[in-house]
């Protein structure tokens, strides 16, 4: 208490006995956690889990090693696989099958890339490697991606310039929809609406609006019982063009898995599922359990919607007596966008 000042020592004397046990208490605590945390930091003793940080960089170490020998292996297998498909095409819709050959050729771009990577992991021993770290001729779209993210992040010049972009761009959109206002304003008496206007932001978006509201009020007289895509070539808007090019690239996408499936199961490379090859074991008898739940609605569902669609083909057949996707059935020489027609 020597080190007290008169001051803080006259305070101290009007303490009560127990303000003082607690001061005490508190700075024995402090001293305690100070003495802890200064002895972790010296020392190599194991940590609240009960793992040394080099005991767990080397079970992350073999984790990665078996990942990446893993992925080797599946790498080989789709080597061989695309080997005994390469002779499939896509058939159906031009845009659907150039989406597929685009999906394609970023997936295998993408495993390239991983395949590079797991050898350098495994020949590093199971140490990380990052796709940004890969040369320039084995890096692929993962890596390119986190280059581009990890510049932005650490680049301080990059989000200035990005958002000027931004900003010149919101700055000529308004600037159009000013022009676009004014024009409307000194024309007010013929009642001109946006979509009329000089193009702008508000014009385009009534126009897009404006054929949704014409295409869902069409459906509404025939009580939304005539999907958008089976609308007369006048009547189709966005929606319709939307509907066409999914069903498009499923149709496009689950006719070429068929036909790779099938080429697959001729070469002996589909390993069978537990239902199939042991249907009496306990993953075979869940499997079959499981599935058998998910088909039954399914398969009723259908059965239903079989039936809806022949009790209602009288009353709507004069609504898509012209549409391209019943002319593709009766004449199956159907090509090209049908939303272009007369």
């Amino acid at each position: 208490m020597m080190f007290f000042s008169n001051q803080s020592r006259a305070r101290a004397q009007h303490l009560s006995y127990s303000n003082r046990m607690k001061i005490f208490l508190v700075a024995a605590l402090l001293a305690c956690t100070e003495g802890l945390s200064s002895r972790f930091r010296t020392s190599d003793k194991l940590s609240p889990a009960g793992v040394t940080p080099k005991e767990k960089s080397v079970a992350l170490n073999k984790i990665r090693l078996r990942l990446a020998e893993l992925s080797l292996e599946d790498v080989r297998w789709r080597r061989e696989a695309d080997r005994v498909t390469v002779s499939i095409k896509p058939e159906g819709d031009i845009e659907a099958i150039r989406l597929l050959e685009r999906i394609k050729n970023l997936w295998g771009a993408v495993v390239d890339e991983e395949e590079f990577r797991a050898e350098q992991i495994i020949s590093f021993g199971g140490r990380g490697v990052r796709p940004m770290n890969a040369p320039p001729d084995a890096r692929g779209p993962l890596g390119n991606t986190e280059e581009r993210v990890v510049a932005f992040i650490t680049d301080a010049s990059l989000l200035p310039a990005a958002m000027q972009k931004l900003t010149s761009f919101v700055l000529q959109e308004l600037n159009n929809t000013i022009q676009s206002e004014k024009f409307r304003v000194e024309r007010k008496k013929q009642n001109m609406r946006p979509m009329d206007a000089p193009p702008s932001l508000i014009g385009r978006l009534e126009v897009f609006v404006d054929n949704v509201y014409r295409e869902e009020k069409y459906r509404n007289q025939q009580h939304f019982s005539t999907r958008p895509i089976h609308l007369k070539a006048g009547y189709r808007g966005p929606l319709a063009k939307l509907e066409y090019a999914t069903s498009s690239f499923l149709d496009v996408l689950i006719a070429y898995e068929k036909k790779r499936l099938d080429l697959l199961s001729q070469a002996g490379l589909l390993l069978k599922r537990p239902m199939e090859a042991h249907p009496n074991s306990p993953f075979g008898l869940l499997e079959s359990i499981f599935v058998g739940l998910i088909r039954a609605p399914i398969l009723l569902a259908a059965l239903f919607s079989r039936i809806y669609d022949l009790l209602h083909e009288s009353e709507t057949d004069e609504y898509y007596v012209d549409s391209p996707l019943k002319q593709q059935r009766e004449e199956n020489n159907f090509s090209g966008p049908w939303w272009e027609d007369e």
